[in-house]
């Protein structure tokens, strides 16, 4: 099964969370998940451009996002997944190394 996942990707705040902050992390994460690395270049873009799509389920990609928080140290992400489902959603806030703030995907019971 494929899903199609779209990731926004907001900088909150004056100072901006470059892409390459986290990009060693997240290809060495996604090299031992055996994910295929373009993927890497959407999740690039959904820094770059605000969005992206990826062929991820969205579980995984909030697992990757709060694995790369603790490289955001300056400045804050907001980040939004919406999955093929509805209930396959979920936000999260990073801020200062952290998940400040994280809700869903929600279950289907």
């Amino acid at each position: 099964m494929s899903w199609y996942t779209i990731v926004q990707v907001s900088n909150v705040g004056d100072l901006e969370v470059a892409f390459e902050t986290v990009e060693a992390e997240v290809a060495s994460n996604l090299k031992r998940d055996g994910v295929h690395p373009d993927v890497l270049d959407q999740l690039r873009k959904s820094f770059e451009q605000g969005e992206a799509s990826c062929n991820l389920h969205p579980a995984y990609l909030q697992t990757l996002f709060a694995e790369m928080a603790p490289l955001v140290t300056d400045g804050m992400l907001e980040v939004r997944c919406l999955g093929e489902e509805f209930k396959s959603t979920w936000i999260m806030s990073i801020k200062e190394g952290r998940v400040s703030f994280r809700v869903g995907p929600w279950d289907d019971e």
